[in-house]
């Protein structure tokens, strides 16, 4: 799995996160965020994960008398999603980086 310390970001993922009534966590699945803003892209879905490449950086921090945690929003493909969705969010990342995927190209094909 290559990555970077550049971010993308999507206002629809956004907006998603912020109206979501569900708690947020690694593993969690935000259906269909993509297609507005990269129509072209086969990445249509976000999968939320620890961002264990900047671990040092992103600590939780306290806010408004909770504890936020860092999350990292991971580009997936409609196969991705539903293997996640059968086998876990830790197992997608860990097929993504066993397939050595490049978490950063919306080009990328489906490691599914």
């Amino acid at each position: 799995m290559r990555v970077s310390s550049s971010s993308v970001r999507s206002p629809q993922a956004a907006f998603a996160l912020r109206t979501s009534e569900e708690t947020l966590h690694a593993g969690l699945i935000l259906p269909a965020t993509l297609p507005m803003y990269r129509c072209w892209s086969l990445l249509r879905h976000y999968l939320l994960a620890e961002p264990q490449h900047w671990e040092a950086e992103l600590t939780p921090r306290a806010f408004e008398g909770r504890e936020v945690q860092w999350l990292w929003a991971i580009s997936i493909t409609d196969a991705e999603s539903d293997y996640a969705a059968r086998h876990g969010g830790a197992a997608l990342e860990n097929l993504l980086a066993r397939e050595g995927a490049d978490l950063e190209d919306f080009n990328r094909v489906s490691v599914v």
